[in-house]
């Protein structure tokens, strides 16, 4: 799977991946394809605070639709466990990227691009930058009049287009990642993760950013930041895919449609590119973390109801055992036995209770756990009837 993931494409279907290029340059013109910053994971092109969770992505989102000239656009962001039933189309297919969708673009009102976000593309900050890479290039190509019929082509011409706007880079090294020691959604400890987001091949958008690089008037220097930033199965399509293309420079820009050069755009310098975000509508909705944030000011735990059978058949059996130091001799091994079911029988009858959030005893006539903190406000019989009991509490 992993050649498979990262084979370059062969001759008719690197035609058709360019055709979708040479058809967006006619489009919207050359000029970010050939001189528009091409986005790293290095700080001058990520210039602002990035705060947590959704306040993050919504700065992100802002440069981003700033390198794509649609700064003056607000953001409103919506984070959820999934995508919304109502954007996800109708597929039996269970490994369809869209039924696990990391965001998802709901259009621009009012001059605020509306999106959305799954709580786990939160967890891992560059992959969330290709994840947003994409929900951008859909807000251009919805604001530029650009998007086709067919939802698949669409998505494709849409990963198509995060090159064309500098945004190779992360939605390359977003599409395929090998990761271990990180953690599911549940907590759980991975012993590895293979993560992959967007609707091109590794290796067909490795053929798009070495075509670029290719064009560009600094694309050589490019070509070597690149190299140095990308993962190495990402790196080396790049870097194959790079120089298969280098001598047919002039074929490549004819096929795309490109005027002579002495008519390209100057490069645009970083500096020009990243000044400071203007003032715009932002709006966050992060239900998750809410939600977690008032069951921690709402928390409330039960008294988990047991007995001391346990200890009480250790002291009885301890008291056997000591039996045979003051003289009991082998009568010993009738009285430990006997004393341990007593002891046992004893400690059934005294009831304990114990905090179903931090396990440490409380008294039965307790309101507070002393040790936590935390409301006690019902009584359990087992620990695992908790949340049961919980729901109901907070029904009444």
């Amino acid at each position: 799977m992993l050649a498979e993931a990262f084979a370059l494409p062969g001759p008719d279907e690197r035609d058709y991946l360019l055709a979708g290029m040479a058809r967006l340059i006619r489009q919207r013109g050359p000029e970010a394809l050939l001189a528009a910053p091409l986005l790293l994971p290095a700080p001058e092109f990520w210039p602002d605070p990035v705060p947590p969770r959704g306040s993050g992505a919504a700065v992100l989102l802002r440069r981003l639709l700033s390198y794509a000239g649609l700064g003056d656009l607000g953001v409103e962001i919506e984070i959820g466990a999934s995508r919304p039933r109502n954007i996800v189309h109708e597929s039996d297919d269970p490994d369809d990227p869209l039924r696990h969708a990391a965001g998802w673009f709901m259009g621009i009102e009012d001059g605020v691009c509306r999106f959305g976000l799954s709580e786990s593309s939160l967890r891992d900050e560059e992959m969330l930058i290709g994840t947003l890479g994409h929900e951008v290039a859909h807000a251009y190509r919805d604001h530029h009049g650009l998007m086709v019929v067919s939802r698949d082509t669409e998505e494709q011409l849409t990963d198509l287009t995060t090159v064309y706007l500098g945004f190779g880079f992360f939605t390359l090294q977003s599409s395929f990642q090998f990761k271990t020691g990180h953690y599911d959604e549940g907590g759980q400890q991975l012993l590895f993760e293979r993560q992959a987001l967007g609707y091109l091949r590794p290796g067909q958008l490795a053929l798009l950013l070495s075509a670029q690089l290719v064009l560009r008037k600094d694309g050589r220097r490019e070509l070597e930041q690149v190299l140095d930033a990308l993962a190495p199965n990402h790196a080396d399509a790049v870097r194959r895919a790079y120089f298969e293309l280098e001598p047919e420079r002039q074929d490549l820009r004819e096929k795309l449609g490109l005027p002579a050069t002495d008519a390209w755009p100057e490069p645009v310098h970083l500096a020009d590119a990243v000044r400071p975000l203007g003032p715009a509508v932002i709006r966050v909705a992060d239900d998750p973390a809410e939600h977690r944030e008032w069951e921690s000011e709402n928390k409330i735990a039960f008294r988990v109801l047991g007995d001391r059978g346990v200890q009480g058949g250790a002291v009885g059996a301890l008291a056997g055992f000591l039996s045979f130091l003051v003289g009991a001799g082998l009568l010993m091994w009738l009285l430990l036995p006997g004393l341990a079911v007593v002891g046992y029988q004893v400690g059934r009858r005294l009831r304990r209770a114990r905090c179903s959030s931090c396990d440490h005893a409380v008294s039965l006539q307790q309101d507070f756990c002393k040790f936590c903190d935390t409301p006690l406000v019902g009584v359990v019989d087992d620990i695992n009837d908790r949340l049961e009991a919980e729901e109901r509490y907070r029904a009444d």
